[in-house]
């Protein structure tokens, strides 16, 4: 008998909160409460890579722009307390490749993309989505639009206010790992 019913193969998607330490980053955590300020994210074409708008040398908040970040290495590195949680979940093959046409782009031109630090101002401080500027974002709206766009995850509200608490509150069901970046062992990610 023939069966028209079309077989969907499943890929991994990776989300990565985290709370570095920083001065930056421990500014942020004071102003707003909450205990994770950054997000980045990953597909298994990329992991354990992950990708995300952070600043370019570990040892400098400043320039922010599109980097590669892994496991205890740049920043994580500086700081091996590095407090995070992992999630992980599969989605159709075809909103996978989504999700790794918009990373190879950004990938493959690096230079044009840079933080976007009016947004970041302007929503933790006075609770207001700015317009990004073209090729500009913060980290948690790399991750939302990623998501979006791919059709993998609609946020209910606009991309520049996500916060990457909003990641994790979403993703809650699809932790894998949650502790000291330092502690991340392969077997957690499996």
């Amino acid at each position: 008998m023939y069966n028209n019913i079309r077989n969907c193969s499943m890929r991994k998607i990776y989300l990565l909160i985290s709370q570095t330490g920083t001065l930056f980053s421990r500014g942020i955590k004071w102003y707003t409460k909450q205990p994770y300020n950054h997000s980045a994210i990953s597909t298994d074409k990329y992991f354990p890579v992950f990708w995300s708008f952070a600043r370019r040398w570990p040892r400098l908040p400043f320039p922010g722009c599109f980097v590669k970040e892994e496991f205890n290495k740049g920043t994580y590195a500086l700081f091996p307390d590095t407090d995070c949680v992992v999630m992980a979940f599969e989605v159709e093959d075809e909103k996978a490749e989504k999700a790794d046409a918009i990373l190879d782009k950004h990938i493959n031109s690096k230079k044009r993309y840079g933080y976007n630090y009016p947004t970041i101002f302007s929503t933790v401080l006075l609770g207001k989505a700015k317009a990004s500027k073209k090729n500009r974002r913060t980290c948690a709206e790399f991750v939302a639009y990623v998501l979006s766009e791919s059709d993998i995850h609609a946020f209910e509200k606009q991309l520049q206010m996500v916060h990457p608490m909003d990641v994790l509150n979403d993703f809650s069901q699809n932790i894998i790992y949650k502790g000291k970046m330092i502690d991340i062992g392969k077997e957690d990610l499996l």
